[in-house]
């Protein structure tokens, strides 16, 4: 399970192992141009998924949200 939150302006994927009772952060959106917020998560399978954001920015997984790149 994974989703996006923003901490103080810089926005993070989170992912939960455990159905959403505690999240990790995978992956913070820290560098590039302001804003730096995710605006969606899509998986189409069940390890395989793509955040979308500003600027064009674009993030994937291959291992179900817990690494992003």
């Amino acid at each position: 399970m994974a989703g996006a939150f923003d901490f103080n302006n810089q926005y993070a994927i989170v992912h939960s192992q455990d159905g959403g009772a505690s999240w990790q952060v995978a992956h913070f959106s820290n560098n590039g141009e302001w804003p730096r917020r995710y605006n969606a998560l899509h998986f189409p399978t069940a390890t395989i998924g793509y955040a979308v954001g500003s600027n064009g920015r674009i993030s994937k997984t291959t291992d179900g949200g817990t690494d992003w790149s």
